[in-house]
């Protein structure tokens, strides 16, 4: 495999970053890396994590993917403040997060809609190895 995860992540978190400039709405998606190329899944619903994951690892066993990288928005907790604030606040973020065997990552990028309905961006979060809504998922496809 010539792709390196987190690269093909960041490229992933890149293009919802500019399908969210270019029509103000989040996108999700799926994409699969295979021995015979890469193909995409768009949109991919996410709305029902547990059938989502399970229709991934359908799809990654099938296809025998040896990387999978999902795409979607969704709403973090994020540490801020003094002790005297709310512990957390919530953060819209578009999410990328990718899966081979052996290893995973992800990177969540911050955006809002501002009062004249504009988008605005905010931190870039990268999320430590073996994190993430669908953790675990490549690893366990083929069992």
């Amino acid at each position: 495999m010539a792709e390196k995860l987190d690269l093909e992540v960041e490229k992933i978190l890149e293009t919802g970053v500019e399908f969210l400039k270019e029509y103000g709405v989040p996108s999700s998606a799926a994409f699969f890396y295979t021995l015979k190329g890469k193909f995409e899944i768009d949109p991919f619903d996410f709305r029902d994590k547990k059938m989502a994951k399970k229709r991934l690892k359908k799809i990654a066993k099938k296809h025998q993917a040896t990387m999978v990288i999902t795409m979607m928005d969704a709403m973090i907790t994020k540490m801020s403040g003094s002790l005297l604030d709310p512990p957390y606040l919530l953060k819209k973020v578009i999410f990328a997060y990718g899966e081979t065997k052996t290893e995973s990552f992800g990177i969540a990028q911050e955006f809002e809609c501002n009062k004249i309905g504009q988008i605005e961006f905010g931190n870039r979060i990268f999320f430590p190895v073996g994190t993430g809504s669908m953790t675990g998922f490549m690893t366990r496809a083929y069992c």
